[in-house]
C-alpha cells in the first residue's frame, strides 16, 4: 500500500468487497485511486485498490492483468485463481473483488 501521491486521484467513498463462495466481505478503510501514467512511477494508467488484505491476494509490485466486468455502480475483478486469506481468524478463498463508486454511474 503506497497511499496518496502526485498523479493518484482518490475515489472518495469507494466501497471494496472481496467475494468468497457464499460471502461478500466489505474491506473497511480500503483506498481506491486512479493512478495516472507518468506519475509516481506509473507506466500505464491503472486502478490502485489498497488494503492490507489485498496485499496478500496480489502482493505489491506484482500487478496482474485480470478480467474486469462492469456491474451495477462499479466493477468486478475476477482473480485468475482463488486466493486464500485470513479474515477475522478464518480462512477464506477469495474468487473476485468488487469496487463500487458513484463515478461508474456516469459511464
Amino acid at each position: 500500500m503506497t497511499g496518496p501521491a502526485a498523479g493518484k486521484l482518490e475515489l472518495k467513498n469507494a466501497k471494496v468487497y472481496v467475494h468468497a463462495k457464499h460471502k461478500k466481505l466489505l474491506l473497511k478503510d480500503a483506498m481506491v485511486y486512479i493512478h495516472l501514467k507518468g506519475y509516481a512511477l506509473a507506466h500505464v494508467t491503472h486502478l490502485d485498490i489498497e488494503h492490507e488484505i489485498l496485499d496478500s491476494i496480489i502482493p505489491p509490485k506484482n500487478g496482474k492483468f485480470l478480467s474486469i466486468h462492469r456491474i451495477k455502480n462499479g466493477l468486478e475483478i475476477i482473480l485468475d485463481k482463488a486466493e486464500e486469506i485470513n479474515y477475522e481468524n478464518k480462512k477464506i478463498e477469495v474468487e473476485k473483488i468488487s469496487v463500487l463508486h458513484l463515478i461508474w454511474l456516469k459511464c
